[in-house]
């Protein structure tokens, strides 16, 4: 049985086979996350995790909080997962270096070495 050539491989399954091959994307970075805005939300007392994902909020617009969800922020990557791989493309380039830019700008305590895109299900609702 011969192996099936790049073009006769469709994004369904490209989806697919990314979504079941890799390992949890994260799973205690999106606890930690969660856990900082319970603790801290109704609080006054704001956690840098939660004002990240309150300035990614704020500034997405509808397409991005459809098609995408916060995985975590470590080391100064900030990670997102992509729910469709057709939206991957649009979302990585139309949203890298503005969201950088945004964020640089609105977190100046933390540092943003990196942003990334993941094809995945899970994360947080933006």
């Amino acid at each position: 049985m011969s192996k099936p050539s790049l073009g006769s491989i469709s994004s369904t399954q490209l989806a697919w086979v990314s979504k079941n091959s890799k390992r949890p994307d994260s799973a205690v970075l999106v606890g930690q996350l969660a856990a900082d805005l319970v603790r801290h939300g109704g609080s006054g007392r704001r956690t840098a995790h939660a004002d990240i994902l309150r300035a990614v909020a704020n500034y997405v617009d509808d397409y991005f909080r459809r098609h995408c969800r916060l995985a975590g922020f470590q080391g100064g990557e900030l990670v997102f997962l992509v729910n469709q791989a057709d939206c991957l493309y649009h979302v990585r380039t139309a949203w890298h270096l503005a969201l950088k830019e945004h964020l640089e700008r609105v977190c100046p305590d933390r540092t943003f070495t990196k942003i990334t895109f993941k094809l995945g299900d899970g994360g947080l609702q933006l």
